[in-house]
């Protein structure tokens, strides 16, 4: 009994303790500052109790061999303040921390909240293993809990897995935009050159003011030990990890968003851009993937299911229909949504190796394959995968200008959806092709879409391809359900077709613009009956629904209002098309 009472007395007195006050630690050299160093700022927050407390770091503060563990306490770094005395931080400023070259400069762990704001980041980590050990997230190591990063700047670092961040076991980290951009740049690892993303995590990017530049996957001396230049993420057989693109600071009245960078990064392996490992989801609205390099496959994206599942799956596209209305997009005929410029041996802009690809609204333009294969998008197979292997789903696209170039022992044809060894569910509805540049390799064929072992029918829809001399426009091993298609001639070509000889009529070529030229047979060329259901905004890349033109003919039937490709082409008249002008 008097153990009893002593514990409840206990009890009652800790009940009585009032909770630890959150306190504002400032670091610099000023009579206004707390402490002279941010090691000293985290010792006292730690002291404080678990509070979330805030530190606040001085333009001019030293921050020098960091190596910091945040586990006991929740806690806010932010840096730009000009000096101890201000009350708001610098807009554009940003605190340097150094780490010491061997270990993580920050490490959050014990499902901790921490948030780095105005804060550069730099010299953490190294590369390979030393006396067993390596390193995870040579800037941030996140492995449970919450990390949010503001304005900050991740340069320089290197690790094994994550050269700029880690995120790992049931953690969720968020990179927002602000003044300056937040920036994961000049970072290198074996997995994930500039951010890895492990099982049960989650990472979720800002799609403004948020640059993922110039990191490399190249810690390995064997090349295809190397992914992911950009982001690697991976998924087990029971635990799934994500990276979830768009609107963090979406609210009424937001400006126009940038849209999330990713671009220059490299890979000595696979994945120049992202590589997606297992159970695993890329999900962007609003992203440009530019100008990634990958030795191996996958130059923008890279997608390998390991078995696991449905396989590894990646989207993008512009619009959400269920996001609310005030969700601006970005501007331009394209926007932000963009496989641009990207460069593997094959799958210039995607390589799908097990898993789900859905691409909608979407620029996929001077993209380049150099072994042969798909140009643009490219897909293969891993065994013991029941079918389908993989699930391809491309709607609403301009695919322009991709180039496929080989060699003498190349073994792939080109094309620029080589929709190869399967079988595979394959569909696609509103797509443009035009002006891609096939090389003759060994095997002496180039296809616009060459489609292997299918376990279903192609379906193709409210297309436009245009064919360079001598390029088949689509081969298919299984049957083609194709409906309302301008091309050549070819085996599949359907029965509500505009069978034409290129080349075809566009606004301007040179400017990207594939829009049906004025008169053009694509316009008002079919109806919808046939069109698969889309998420993706509506038969058009811009969102607009079917709008007759009346100075030309429905071409295919007398309720043909909708042009063929990814545009429907604007009018003068287009806002009052509906009569509601008045």
């Amino acid at each position: 009994m008097t153990h009893r009472l002593s514990a409840l007395l206990l009890t009652i007195a800790l009940a009585l303790v009032p909770a630890a006050r959150a306190e504002v630690f400032r670091v610099g050299s000023d009579v206004h500052c707390t402490h002279a160093t941010l090691a000293a700022a985290l010792a006292a927050a730690a002291a404080n109790g678990p509070g979330h407390d805030e530190i606040r770091l001085t333009v001019g503060v030293q921050t020098t061999q960091a190596r910091f563990h945040i586990e006991h306490t929740d806690v806010l770094i932010a840096g730009g303040y000009l000096a101890c005395g201000v009350v708001s931080p610098s807009p554009g400023n940003q605190s340097l921390v150094v780490g010491n070259g061997q270990d993580t400069v920050f490490y959050i762990g014990n499902g901790r909240q921490v948030e780095l704001r105005q804060l550069a980041i730099t010299n953490g980590g190294r590369h390979g293993v030393v006396n067993g050990d390596f390193v995870v997230g040579g800037g941030v190591w996140l492995n449970g809990g919450v990390a949010v990063l503001r304005s900050t700047r991740v340069m320089f670092n290197r690790a094994r897995l994550g050269g700029g961040l880690a995120v790992t076991g049931s953690s969720v980290m968020a990179i927002h935009g602000g003044t300056p951009r937040s920036e994961i740049d000049h970072n290198e690892a074996m997995l994930g050159g500039g951010i890895y993303v492990g099982e049960r995590a989650t990472l979720r990017l800002d799609n403004d003011r948020v640059a993922i530049v110039h990191n490399a996957a190249n810690g390995s001396a064997n090349g295809w030990e190397n992914a992911g230049g950009g982001i690697y993420a991976s998924g087990g057989a029971t635990s799934a990890s994500s990276v979830e693109v768009g609107w963090l600071n979406g609210e009424p009245g937001m400006p126009v968003p940038t849209g999330l960078l990713l671009a220059d990064n490299v890979s000595d392996g696979h994945g120049g851009g992202v590589a997606l490992f297992g159970n695993t989801s890329f999900s962007a609205t609003e992203a440009t993937i530019r100008d990634n390099v990958a030795a191996g496959s996958g130059g923008g994206l890279y997608l390998y299911g390991n078995q696991v599942g449905s396989g590894a799956s990646a989207q993008m596209q512009r619009r959400l229909t269920f996001l609310p209305g005030w969700l601006r997009n970005c501007e331009g005929r394209y926007g932000c949504n963009a496989l641009t410029g990207n460069v593997a041996r094959t799958g210039g802009a995607v390589m799908v190796m097990h898993g789900q690809l859905r691409l909608g609204q979407l620029l996929v333009a001077g993209n380049r394959s150099t072994d042969g294969g798909g140009a643009a998008i490219h897909s293969g197979s891993i065994a013991n995968v029941p079918a389908p292997v993989n699930r391809i789903w491309l709607d609403s696209m301009v695919l322009a200008g991709n180039q496929c170039t080989g060699t003498a022992s190349t073994n792939s044809p080109c094309a620029t959806l080589f929709l190869g060894a399967g079988p595979n569910q394959v569909h696609m509805q509103h797509l443009t092709l035009a002006d891609n540049v096939l090389a003759p390799v060994a095997s002496g064929s180039r296809f616009e879409i060459y489609n292997g072992p299918s376990a279903q029918p192609l379906v193709l829809r409210s297309s436009i391809i245009e064919p360079g001399s001598g390029v088949t426009p689509v081969f298919s091993v299984a049957p083609v359900d194709g409906d309302c298609l301008m091309a050549p001639p070819f085996s599949g070509i359907g029965t509500r077709a505009l069978p034409r000889t290129p080349p075809y009529a566009f606004v301007s070529r040179a400017a990207l613009d594939y829009r049906p030229a004025a008169g053009d047979a694509a316009i008002d060329a079919c109806d919808t009956s046939q069109l698969l259901d889309s998420e993706m905004g509506g038969p058009d890349l811009v969102g607009h629904g079917s709008v007759d033109d009346p100075t030309v003919p429905n071409r295919l039937g007398p309720n043909a209002h909708a042009d063929l490709g990814a545009f429907e082409k604007e009018f003068a008249d287009l806002l009052f098309a509906d009569g509601f002008g008045g």
